[in-house]
């Protein structure tokens, strides 16, 4: 039996890495779609201190009797985790134990906000979404409430 453990990524280097592809993420609906743009992937497959694991965050075993850290039988699951992995970038995120969509909020709102409320900032909604509000000559909190008419 092949048992092959990824240690979870160092919270730190998380933060690192959405605070790097902030600025890197071509499209958020791609990011969304699992598609990874290149600037996103030079950040993710950067040597060090990106997704793909460092040799000290692997273990690797087999029962089979070969006495080599990384028998033939190891070497295939690899290969195959690698295949897998070209056909499915995004499972890189999960195989770290970390969750993509924080990399949307970090472009989105600048950087992930653990513990706090996001808050856009933006005095025109109307601009920020790209919508008519209607606005009415009588401001909201100025309103009478409608009286019912009594049948």
């Amino acid at each position: 039996m092949v048992a092959i453990t990824i240690q979870a990524l160092d919270a730190a280097r998380w933060q690192e890495i959405k605070r790097r592809c902030a600025g890197a993420i071509g499209s958020l609906v791609e990011l969304l779609e699992g598609k990874l743009s290149k600037g996103v992937m030079q950040v993710v497959a950067s040597k060090g201190d990106g997704l793909f694991p460092e040799p000290g965050e692997l273990k690797l075993g087999c029962s089979c009797p070969d006495w080599a850290r990384m028998c033939k039988h190891v070497a295939a699951v690899l290969y195959a985790l690698g295949a897998r992995l070209d056909l499915r970038p995004e499972a890189l995120f999960l195989l770290r134990g970390v969750d993509p969509s924080e990399m949307v909020e970090a472009a989105v709102l600048g950087g992930s906000r653990s513990g706090s409320t996001p808050e856009l900032e933006c005095d025109d909604l109307a601009a920020l979404f790209g919508i008519d509000l209607g606005e009415s000559e009588t401001p909201a909190s100025t309103r009478q409430p409608s009286k019912k008419k009594a049948p």
